[in-house]
């Protein structure tokens, strides 16, 4: 899959390829003709990867729902959105990449994240984030890369702890394929920011709670 960057932005020269090569990934795209066709389209899709486990009294109204609005809170700004479908069952994370300008003094607190190697896009910075929704708290990832003026931003959002440790394998997968490629067609590599040691010890664990 392939992303240009958005309208304005460097002349839609500036490109990030991905690959999303587990399954269960579904791509929110950016623009919609006909929503309750291409909604009926996706759950057709869903209800075929699950097969036998398909119910339609309890599975089609949840599934169409959740794809819906998945698709009504698609942040405006990715390049690239996602449903996360773990399992046979309605329930769903969101993933997306973001990328263009880096702000005017953008910088990065040392001390909210760690460094992130990633096979294609080079080192970045991961940092937790945690939202409480009362009973439980809700944990997702980021991941910040910036390589020259641009900002590329990977972003597992926050959801329940049990959905995440299902999902957190295949996102960073995901983030080890995204590439960033220039306006002359080269590959964009970022590197650490400043402020942080390069000789940090990098994770080699995933948080799953």
């Amino acid at each position: 899959m392939t992303a240009t960057m958005p309208e304005g932005w460097g002349a839609g020269g500036w490109r990030l390829d991905a690959a999303a090569e587990g399954g269960g990934w579904l791509q929110l795209p950016a623009e919609v003709a006909d929503v309750d066709a291409w909604v009926a389209e996706q759950a057709d899709l869903v209800r075929e990867g699950w097969g036998q486990r398909w119910d339609d009294d309890s599975h089609a109204g949840p599934v169409a729902d959740l794809l819906r609005s998945g698709l009504a809170a698609r942040p405006d700004d990715a390049a690239l959105a996602f449903q996360l479908w773990p399992v046979p069952a309605p329930i769903v994370a969101h993933a997306f990449v973001a990328f263009g300008t880096a702000p005017e003094g953008f910088a990065v607190d040392p001390g909210a994240g760690v460094p992130y190697d990633a096979d294609r896009l080079g080192t970045g910075i991961q940092r937790t984030s945690s939202v409480d929704a009362g009973e439980v708290d809700l944990v997702g990832i980021d991941v910040l890369f910036v390589a020259g003026d641009v900002l590329v931003h990977a972003s597992l959002q926050p959801t329940i702890p049990e959905l995440f440790a299902l999902v957190v394998g295949s996102f960073h997968a995901f983030v080890q394929t995204l590439t960033l490629i220039g306006p002359d067609g080269g590959q964009r590599v970022a590197s650490l920011p400043r402020g942080f040691a390069a000789q940090e010890p990098w994770p080699d664990t995933v948080p799953t709670s």
